[in-house]
């Protein structure tokens, strides 16, 4: 994490993309037992980290539909959201090369929710700057 000597929260979903944007391999972490490992061809990679994403309340890209910018959004809106993490990091690979990247997440801003009540009938718009 961004924080030093914290852990991310669990689950951890990694993504790995081509240069085309082509998620070529995905993995989730559910357990702080559980080892990642990619195998990958020579190449360049983006590799996405998202934490504290349950799939339960989350719909979580597969890796048939994730793309760098995939919406990652609630199931039942009305639900709030979790502590949620994300990073990325760039690698580039040669042939038989092995290699260990880390990922920085930060904590990132998933919703805000704001009510407005009592407003007099005779106020026509009220507008709220965060």
């Amino acid at each position: 994490t961004g924080e030093s000597n914290i852990p991310p929260t669990l689950p951890i979903h990694i993504y790995a993309f081509d240069t085309q944007n082509n998620c070529v391999a995905m993995q989730t972490m559910n357990t702080p037992e559980e080892d990642l490992s990619f195998q990958l061809t020579a190449g360049t990679y983006s590799v996405y980290a998202l934490t504290g994403a349950a799939g339960s309340t989350y719909s979580i890209p597969t890796k048939a539909t994730a793309k760098p910018d995939a919406v990652i959004a609630l199931f039942n809106p009305s639900n709030t959201h979790g502590e949620l993490e994300a990073g990325n990091t760039s690698i580039t690979l040669k042939e038989n090369e092995e290699a260990n990247i880390a990922i920085t997440a930060k904590r990132i801003i998933a919703q805000v929710t704001a009510e407005v009540s009592g407003v007099p009938n005779d106020i026509t718009a009220v507008s709220i700057s965060i």
